[in-house]
Order: C-alpha cells, then sequence, then structure tokens
C-alpha cells in the first residue's frame, strides 16, 4: 500500500496552491473536469495533493478542525531549495529531528491550518 493523494478542502484556493506550489515544490498538472473548482498538485508526476474549493462554506461547529487530516508529509529531495522556498515566500517552518536522529523534519503551515511535513535523512541536512 501506498500514499496515492490527499484532499484538501480549502476557502481561499489559489492561497493554498500557491503554498503548495511556491512554497513547497509540487507543480499544478491535469485535473479531470469536476463540477466544482480546484487543482491538482503533483509530485514527480504524480498528483498528490487534490485542491477543493470550500465555496464560502465555514469549518464545522464547536470549533473542531475542518480538514480530516493533522498534516501530511512528504520524503524531500533537497533540503537546501525547500528552506530556501519556504523564507523566499514568507512561509514559517519548524525543523525537528525524530528520536534517534535519522530523520530531519520541516514543517510548515499553510492557509486553513494546512500543516505539510517534508523529511530529510540527517545526512542530508548536515
Amino acid at each position: 500500500m501506498r500514499l496515492d493523494h490527499v484532499l484538501v478542502r480549502t476557502r481561499d484556493l489559489d492561497a493554498m496552491r500557491a503554498f503548495f506550489t511556491d512554497g513547497i515544490g509540487l507543480e499544478v498538472g491535469p485535473r479531470p473536469a469536476f463540477s466544482f473548482s480546484g487543482y491538482w498538485l503533483y509530485a514527480h508526476g504524480q498528483p498528490v495533493i487534490h485542491l477543493r474549493d470550500l465555496g464560502g462554506l465555514e469549518p464545522p461547529a464547536g470549533g473542531g478542525p475542518a480538514w480530516p487530516f493533522d498534516h501530511v508529509a512528504f520524503a524531500g529531495d533537497d533540503y537546501r531549495a525547500l528552506v530556501a522556498r519556504l523564507e523566499a515566500n514568507g512561509i514559517a517552518f519548524v525543523e525537528r529531528e525524530l528520536p534517534g536522529g535519522a530523520i530531519h523534519q520541516v514543517f510548515a503551515t499553510g492557509p486553513d491550518g494546512v500543516r505539510v511535513e517534508i523529511q530529510f535523512p540527517v545526512s542530508a541536512v548536515a
């Protein structure tokens, strides 16, 4: 089994697209002609993030999250390029290592509180 895609619902479709493309480094690609607005965002030729416009809908009552996940994680290709993209686009991020020191994580939060984790081997960061 492998991750196929994650659907992210958003109140600001263009800001969310920019977060994932300009900040994270995904690319907009082909998408079926659905009856609602959105984007399919690709990594290495595969559509991994599907964006859907909420069309002005608000999150559920009671203060619970509107999104069905805490974060989505990717294996990163180029640590320095990612950090440079995030900084150039004014996207705040947090870095930490998994216990044991094998994996370095970069967490960035985009519109609507969507969090993305990009993992790198610690050796790629040094």
